[in-house]
């Protein structure tokens, strides 16, 4: 148990060290006679297209006389067939230390387990999910089916959206090695103006939300922030149509839903239009942004609500372009 303890009390200062995760609990029973309690305690939000991973430190004790246990570390490999998708596949593997049942000998034990879960609910960043799985622990000497809850970081892709920001100039990539420069001074006044003659000034109710998304140009970047406080990607997009009267879905797959589809086309694209990004090439949507006119976008991300350029030959612009899905549009003009 002491063992254990260390192992809680160490995973418990990762956050500090890797702020783009989340922490999640579980708790489980195994449907063997006597039963086995299994609790464990981990991170989320490593994610590569339709796979993610969840290392953590686990716990599990027998009932009744058997006494056996075990504690280790290991982590669930769960395949999902969308970004966002309710029901997924499981799969994994522990390493720790385990004692026999009847007080049998201790030492090294291995575990591993396959099945499948599915999201029950879901409250702002946080998802309630159900596991069932087979299972099976060494030196214990046992194996069943076990029925879990967790509550952790929902299974979709929302935390990656603070993976895609580009970082200051003169530091690498966020994903590509790639230096990714700020929005000048100069871009953000000219946007605040509208009258720049490289962009077409937006008209309508369009020019409105563009115009609402600007107005709060440099608030910080706050995850499920959507108010003058702080924005994160997709609450700067409803925060701009909801000044106007329009609602839009909060999270950035909801928002990828919405409206009508454009497609992967920059010269159809108008002001006010929502595009959708993945944290990867080719994997599901991470994040959006507010189209402005010429390439040009608004978003919010780890530099705060800042404007960004959409380009297959620019060097900034190629890393969104290379991670752009498409568009929606949700006004008819």
């Amino acid at each position: 148990m002491k063992r254990v303890m260390s192992l809680l009390s160490g995973l418990a200062l990762l956050p500090a060290l890797l702020p783009a995760q989340g922490i999640g609990v579980s708790a489980a029973r195994w449907l063997s006679s006597p039963h086995v309690s299994e609790y464990r305690l981990g991170l989320d939000g490593f994610a590569y297209g339709p796979f993610s991973f969840r290392p953590a430190v686990q716990y599990l004790n027998q009932g009744g006389e058997s006494k056996a246990y075990f504690a280790g570390a290991g982590g669930d490999v769960i395949l999902r067939a969308t970004a966002n998708a309710m029901p997924f596949l499981i799969g994994g593997a522990a390493l720790g230390m385990a004692r026999g049942e009847l007080g049998g000998g201790m030492g090294p034990g291995i575990g591993a387990w396959g099945g499948a879960g599915a999201e029950l609910l879901a409250v702002g960043p946080l998802g309630v999910q159900v596991e069932a799985l087979y299972t099976w622990r060494s030196r214990m000497h046992v194996q069943s089916v076990s029925l879990g809850l967790r509550i952790g970081s929902r299974i979709g892709r929302e935390r990656a959206e603070e993976r895609l920001a580009p970082l200051p100039s003169g530091s690498g990539g966020a994903a590509s090695g790639m230096a990714l420069p700020a929005a000048s001074p100069e871009d953000e006044a000219t946007l605040r103006l509208a009258t720049a003659a490289r962009l077409p000034r937006p008209t309508g109710m369009a020019g409105d939300v563009v115009s609402s998304a600007i107005a709060v140009m440099g608030t910080p970047y706050r995850w499920g922030g959507s108010d003058g406080n702080g924005f994160d990607c997709s609450g700067l997009i409803q925060f701009a149509y909801a000044q106007h009267g329009i609602s839009v879905p909060r999270t950035s797959g909801e928002q990828a839903q919405a409206g009508n589809e454009i497609g992967r086309y920059l010269e159809q694209l108008w002001p006010g239009d929502i595009l959708t990004f993945s944290d990867q090439p080719g994997s599901g949507i991470a994040h959006v942004g507010l189209y402005l006119g010429e390439g040009k976008f608004i978003h919010s991300a780890n530099g705060g609500v800042q404007t960004s350029v959409l380009s297959p030959t620019d060097a900034a612009g190629r890393w969104w372009w290379e991670r752009w899905v498409g568009a929606r549009r949700i006004l008819a003009q």
